[in-house]
């Protein structure tokens, strides 16, 4: 821990150092929208999910991320964000009897 503490230092000592500090790091433009985007969407998810439940809340969080993201056709979107919504209701709920949040949209 303390080797990774003090590479982590000498890197940052060389970079500050350095003349020429290369290409920015921080992606700018279309990127920087789509970080602010799945951070926003994340936001979103977490403080909803006592509203929405898990099994709606995860579909509509996928639904959006990868509708935005992915760019794909409606039916894909769909197919992604209902699949793995019950494919976690399968595995935690039923399989598992993990106590999930139920939300007002879904009850077990």
């Amino acid at each position: 821990m303390v080797g990774r503490g003090r590479t982590a230092l000498t890197m940052l000592v060389r970079s500050v150092r350095e003349k020429n500090p290369g290409e920015a790091w921080f992606p700018r433009g279309e990127g920087l929208r789509d970080i602010l985007v799945v951070l926003a969407v994340t936001v979103a998810y977490v403080a909803l999910l006592n509203v929405t439940g898990m099994v709606v809340g995860t579909a509509l969080y996928l639904a959006i991320l990868v509708g935005y993201l992915g760019k794909h056709r409606w039916w894909v979107t769909l197919s992604v964000a209902l699949g793995a919504g019950l494919f976690n209701w399968l595995v935690f709920v039923h399989w598992l009897r993990v106590p999930m949040p139920e939300g007002m949209f879904w009850t077990f």
